[in-house]
């Protein structure tokens, strides 16, 4: 009987709780969620998260919610609010052209870094130090080696990426 009740209470809890979302634009051009359907304005989704097992990993669907009337809203507009501040194109083109510089000089300093780890790396396979006795501390050495050489080889990749989106 105890062993019936230990697996029924946890079966209970988890059972899935369901609540509509709703998402909609405010007037400050923000995104905002909430459950209260009755103060959502005009222009609401209702946001439809998939429950089936395979759509795991999915991100949640949005539909649009019936109005008052029972009419879907129309789209939210994607534009900035008038408020928002405007950059004339020669300012943007020379926050660009440094934007550029400082990705090319961090560029650099990364691919010293990298040459850096990985001669550390090739010296430091070659030699097993006195503490190392043990296999385990010079695997140990030198996989931490080889991850500071992983992780400056996706620091490059990932500015090399940044400077191919500027174009």
């Amino acid at each position: 009987m105890r062993t019936i009740f230990c697996l029924l209470i946890p079966a209970l809890i988890a059972l899935p709780a369901h609540a509509d979302i709703y998402k909609y634009v405010d007037e400050q051009g923000n995104v905002n969620y909430t459950n209260i359907p009755n103060h959502l304005p005009v222009k609401a989704e209702r946001v439809v998260i998939e429950r089936d097992p395979a759509a795991a990993g999915a991100l949640p669907s949005t539909l649009p919610a019936q109005s008052a009337n029972g009419t879907a809203p129309a789209k939210a507009r994607a534009s900035s609010p008038a408020s928002f501040p405007k950059v004339d194109g020669d300012t943007q083109r020379k926050r660009d052209d440094q934007r550029r510089q400082i990705l090319d000089s961090e560029l650099q300093a990364e691919q010293k870094s990298l040459e850096q780890a990985r001669q550390a790396l090739a010296d430091g396979k070659d030699v097993r130090l006195g503490g190392e006795r043990n296999y385990a501390r010079y695997l140990e050495r030198v996989k931490e080696l080889q991850d500071a050489v992983d992780t400056h080889q996706a620091n490059l990749d990932a500015l090399q990426k940044e400077i191919g989106n500027l174009h």
